[in-house]
Order: C-alpha cells, then structure tokens, then sequence
C-alpha cells in the first residue's frame, strides 16, 4: 500500500479454498504459493510471470523499476 500502482491485483495464494475459488478457469493460478515456508510474489503482467520473489527488498526494487518503466 505504500505505492499507487493502477491496474494492478493482489491475490493471497495459500492454497486455500478462496484460491481455488478464485483460479476456476485459470488453473496456473493454482501452482501459485510460498516457497521453501516463505510468502512469496509472483508478479504477472501480459501472460508472463517473473521469477519468484520471497525477499520484500527485493519484490521492491522490482516494482520500482516498473514505475519508472511506465
């Protein structure tokens, strides 16, 4: 919440039964969930997702360097 990103969705993907609910016809959404115990983002855009990425500075630099792509 510390950054406007538009057009942008968070989903929490636990495993759960929401996540299930939520991927229906998109299954890949199903693979999705932490690594090695650790929360984990997996940042998607046009069919393509990056790699993995458990460490919050990490998931950071990558959405700053999205805002200054954009």
């Amino acid at each position: 919440h510390r950054r406007f990103i538009p057009n942008k969705i968070l989903l929490l993907a636990d495993g759960e039964a929401g996540q299930k609910r939520i991927s229906g016809p998109m299954e890949w959404l199903n693979r999705l969930g932490p690594i090695n115990g650790k929360a984990t983002a997996y940042l998607c855009e046009n069919n393509v997702c990056r790699l993995p990425a458990s460490d919050p500075a990490e998931l950071a630099a990558i959405l700053d360097q999205q805002a200054i792509e954009r």
